[in-house]
């Protein structure tokens, strides 16, 4: 047996036999994908910011389509490297009055430093993402996408 085997061998026996059930499948951070169309100044894409309080996972995200409007919470639970967001949107109609509430479900894969959007389900329906194989959501130093939406909140 080599050494690096041994030690990946010994490691897990520490760790129980495997991971820990909660240990991060992604760091916590922020990622995503959100991006300016040169020619109307339209925003699109997905930004998601994660961060642990104790051994639980949070997150918050907002989906840009035109603009990034909102910032909506989201429960999380993760699956090996996959973690699912459920989140609601409170939709209003341009009188003001509520319309009937958005359920949303995207799960993430985590791809490289960053993770991938692989499905977006609208009140149980899948979503076309416009890409085969899913959105790569890459790891930010800044909001932008949230930030938008923050904004656009407090107005």
């Amino acid at each position: 047996m080599t050494l690096p085997v041994a030690l990946a061998l010994m490691a897990a026996i520490q760790n129980g036999g495997g991971a820990s059930a909660s240990a991060p499948i992604l760091r916590d951070g922020l990622y995503g994908n959100v991006q300016t169309s040169a020619e109307t100044g339209d925003l699109s894409g997905y930004e998601i910011r994660l961060w642990h309080e104790g051994t639980i996972l949070r997150a918050e995200l907002t989906v840009c389509e035109g603009w990034c409007n909102d910032v909506l919470p989201a429960r999380v639970s993760e699956s090996g490297s996959v973690l699912t967001l459920l989140f609601d949107e409170h939709p209003v109609y341009s009188d003001g009055s509520p319309a009937p509430r958005v359920r949303n479900r995207i799960v993430l894969k985590v791809f490289g430093r960053g993770a991938k959007l692989m499905a977006h389900w609208v009140n149980g329906v899948k979503a076309d993402l416009g890409r085969r194989g899913g959105l790569y959501l890459k790891p930010l130093k800044q909001e932008d996408g949230l930030a938008t939406a923050r904004v656009t909140q407090a107005q």
